[in-house]
C-alpha cells in the first residue's frame, strides 16, 4: 500500500456499501457473526468512515451514529491483510475530528474484548461488566472530548 485515503460520508451510500464490503469479510466470514446481527436500521443514520489502498480498494472501516446526544463507534474493521499498518487508528482520528467540529463531549464505542488493548492506545477507557455481542465478548468504552 502506498497511498491511503479516508472518505466519510453520512447516510445509506455507496461509501455505506464499501464499508460493508469490509464488514461482511470480517464480521461475518472471519469471525462467523449471522447476517441478522450484522445488518441492523442504523446505517442509513450514520457516517461511514472508509480507508481505501492508493487503487481505490475498500481495506478499513468505521460507523459513527448519535444516540441521546452522544457520538457512538462502531463496526471497526480492517481487513486481515491490512492489519497493523495504523488504519483504524487513523479513522479513529478522523472519527475525533469530526466530534471536536460538531462539538461533541464524549465518544462511546463498544469494544471487543481482543481489540480493548488497541482502544486504550488511543485514549479509550473501559467501564462496567463484559458483555456479549453476537456471540463475542465485549466491553463499553468511552473517551472525554476536551
Amino acid at each position: 500500500m502506498t497511498l491511503q485515503r479516508i472518505a466519510h460520508q453520512y447516510g445509506d451510500s455507496w461509501l455505506a456499501e464499501q464499508s460493508r464490503v469490509i464488514r461482511f469479510k470480517v464480521f461475518m466470514e472471519e469471525q462467523g457473526v449471522s447476517e441478522a446481527d450484522e445488518l441492523d436500521d442504523l446505517d442509513p443514520v450514520s457516517w461511514h468512515f472508509v480507508s481505501f489502498e492508493d487503487d481505490w480498494k475498500p481495506v478499513s472501516t468505521a460507523r459513527v451514529y448519535v444516540e441521546h446526544g452522544i457520538l457512538h463507534v462502531g463496526r471497526v474493521a480492517t481487513l486481515v491483510d491490512y492489519r497493523g499498518q495504523g488504519l483504524a487508528r487513523d479513522i479513529f482520528y478522523e472519527i475525533e475530528r469530526l466530534a471536536e467540529i460538531e462539538r461533541f463531549n464524549e465518544i462511546v464505542l463498544d469494544a471487543q474484548l481482543t481489540a480493548r488493548g488497541f482502544y486504550e492506545k488511543l485514549g479509550y477507557v473501559g467501564s462496567g461488566e463484559t458483555f456479549m455481542d453476537a456471540g463475542i465478548e465485549h466491553i463499553r468504552m468511552s473517551k472525554k472530548m476536551s
